[in-house]
Parts: C-alpha cells; structure tokens; sequence
C-alpha cells in the first residue's frame, strides 16, 4: 500500500501539468444549487467534529475588527482562569486551564516541521501554540518538536500521518501540501493575487468561511484534521538588478528559479507570462542568482533569512500570493490519544497561536521591508491589484472548477 501512495504523490508533482490537478479530486465534491439565482454549496453531511461549520458560499457578516459578529469566549464559564507568563509568548494576557482537560491521563505529542530552518517565523507560532497547548490542559498534554532533519519534507511527513505513523502527531504543512493527498478546497488558498492584504486573510481566518477550509481534509478523510492557520507573509518577485517585475509582461523570457515545486501556481503563472522556470531547493536560492537566474518568488522573511540583497537588487511589490502554513493533527491522535477536554483544550490553544500570528505578521512584514530598503535594496511598485487580477483571470477560470468558485469569489469578496 505505501509503494502504491508514493506512486501517487510522485505523480501529482511530476506529471500535472495544470495548477491544480493534483488536488481536484472532483468526484464526491459539494454539487451546485440554483437558489434565488445564485450559485451556493450544499451543505456537507459529514463532518470532522461536532458544530464544525458548514459554508453556505457566501461571506457571512463580519464585525468591522474582522472577526464574526457572533464572538464566543475562549474561557469555559467553569475553568481556571490565570495570568499568562513569561513561558507563554506574546500570547494573549488571560487564557483558561481548562479542569477537565488537567484531570485526563497524560499524553505525549509528536510534532514535526519540514519547512526550510532559519528562513521561517512560523517556528515563533508554534512555540506559543506549544506553550499555550500545555498551559490550558493543565500540564496533561506535553507536546516534543521534532528535529527537522530526521523528518522530511512536508509531503513525506504526510504519506507517514495519513498512514497513522504513531511517531508523527502533528505537522506543520501547507495547502498544496494537502490538495496532493485529496483535499479539494486547499489549492483555492494559493491562487495569484487572490489576497490583497493581511487584513483580508485576518478575515478569511476567523471566519466560518476560514473554518471551513480547517474542516476541509478531515471531511474528505485524508487522515488528518487541520487546526489553525499560520500567516507567514506575502510572496514577492525578487530579482536581479537589470530586472524590475511590475506586470506579468516583465516576467517574458526570464529565468526564474522556485522552490515551491508542488505548488502548480508558478508553472501557469510563468506558463502564461512566457518565462521559463527551473525547480531548487530554497536554500539553494542565493547560488541561484550567482548562477545565472533573474527572478525568483519570495516572502520577506525568506529574503532576509536567505541573505539575498546582495544578488537579487529588486524586490517587486506585487504579493502575488499569500505563504500560508496548517497545523494538522494524525486522526488516530485526535480522536483516539485524546480525551474530548484535551481536544479542546488544543482548540483554545490554536485560535489564541492564530490570533496572536495574524497580529503579528503585518508588523513583521513592515519591519522587514524597511529593513529590506535600508539594505540598499530597490522596492518596486506594481501595478494596481485589480490589474494583476485581470491579467491572471485565465488561470483562474481554468484551475478553479465551477463547483468551488463561490468559495474562491467569497474569499475575494472580503477584500
């Protein structure tokens, strides 16, 4: 059985020529209604946990500070409430023990990070999701982050969780990542230009829409259920001195070198504009450039962690794409090594590391421009959003199946 899935999974990168046919696994997706006109999604009829939510295709009303208009407390009316110290990190100042969570059996929990070391600032999240796991459960779940090395790449950490390894119990991973292994919704999440600002994904994540791609892989049974999302910051063009990308024009006849070689995005996006594109390791970026390539996408933080101011002299503003990360939990660890009081104690635990995450990345992203700029480094402006999404709208059409566009269009629309 395993031969047979990595078979799969090697396929999905390698041979998928379009942006996402690795992940539309259409058959037993939600079917289209016509109700007053409109195209919205039949509500699912399984779901990952009891009051998981069920998206209608439309946006639902958001409070003006991006939350749902309807907020319920993160402290159980019966629960412990402490200040939160100096183990907890820029968490929120109160969070709740939760007493029936600190009186089940303890268990230890596995997590595993694939993601290029140094280079990332997620590993700032899930320590505080760590801390705050372990504080609200009232010591009873202690969760070991894993060396990175021994684990492997994401899609291999996967292939290990959705065959229930019982040495994997958590992950850092991203959508793509998911949409390999069946997840419908998860491709949606990396469209070019579908995200204008942090503030747009703050509302798409606390939302019952955002909830609703978290439900995604656990309805679809790919053997994982996915927890929070993680806000890494905005891809950019960075690229070469004699190169400034302000269109999709200015990519024409480049070389651009990428490291995200299971998100099919790149190969339409440099398909469409006529450039030409070459697979590496993230790492391997800065040789890259020294080696001959013009462009290459990346967030802030993988710029300055790669040291790339020195070979790549612009970085096009154009945020082509969100970075985002997914905790996900093993099933057999969800629902088999924990108690329903510890299960919810890592919800707390997810949506107060999500909030704290969403806070802090556009800061984050700030201080890094700036200091991206004051590095020498020439910041170009781009072209208008809109325009960007114009000039993208064919892959659009081509890789979102009519089936799933109300969610693409409600993303969309609470920009």
């Amino acid at each position: 059985m395993k031969q047979t899935k990595r078979s799969r999974i090697s396929h999905c990168i390698k041979k998928t020529a379009a942006l996402l046919a690795v992940a539309l696994c259409l058959h037993g997706c939600s079917r289209l209604q016509a109700v007053d006109d409109r195209a919205v999604l039949e509500p699912q009829t399984t779901v990952a946990e009891p009051g998981a939510h069920a998206f209608s295709g439309e946006a639902e009303e958001l409070s003006p500070d991006g939350g749902e208009t309807a907020e319920t407390s993160d402290v159980p009316s019966n629960a412990e409430t402490v200040e939160n110290g100096p183990s907890v990190p820029g968490a929120p100042g109160i969070f709740a023990v939760n007493p029936e969570a600190a009186a089940s059996p303890q268990v230890v929990l596995k997590l595993v990070d694939g993601e290029t070391p140094g280079a990332q600032d997620h590993g700032h999240c899930i320590a505080n999701f760590v801390s705050l796991a372990e504080a609200i459960s009232g010591g009873s779940i202690h969760i070991e982050i894993q060396d990175t090395h021994l684990s492997g790449d994401n899609v291999t950490i996967l292939d290990r969780m959705t065959d229930q390894d019982p040495l994997v119990d958590l992950a850092v991973v991203t959508p793509i990542d998911l949409a390999i292994f069946g997840d419908d919704k998860s491709p949606i999440l990396s469209m070019p230009f579908l995200f204008r600002s942090h503030d747009q994904f703050v509302k798409f994540a606390e939302s019952s829409l955002g909830q609703a791609f978290l439900d995604s892989p656990g309805i679809r049974g790919i053997g994982v259920q996915s927890l929070f999302f993680i806000d890494e910051g905005f891809r950019y063009f960075a690229s070469t001195d004699q190169y400034k990308i302000r269109d999709l024009s200015d990519l024409y006849t480049l070389r651009m070198a990428s490291g995200t070689e299971k998100n099919m995005l790149y190969r339409s996006l440099v398909g469409q504009a006529g450039a030409f594109i070459q697979w590496i390791e993230k790492p391997d970026l800065h040789d890259s450039f020294a080696a001959g390539f013009d462009v290459a996408p990346v967030t802030m933080q993988e710029f300055q962690g790669l040291s790339l101011a020195d070979c790549a002299q612009n970085l096009s503003l154009d945020r082509h794409s969100m970075s985002i990360f997914e905790l996900v939990i093993r099933d057999d660890s969800w629902t088999g090594r924990l108690t329903a009081a510890q299960r919810n104690a890592l919800q707390q635990a997810a949506r107060l590391a999500m909030r704290e995450n969403l806070a802090r990345a556009p800061e984050l992203e700030s201080a890094l421009q700036n200091s991206i700029r004051d590095s020498g480094v020439n910041l170009v402006e781009t072209q208008s959003h809109a325009d960007w999404q114009k000039d993208v709208s064919l892959i659009i059409k081509n890789n979102v199946p009519p089936n799933l566009m109300p969610y693409y269009q409600a993303i969309d629309a609470l920009g």
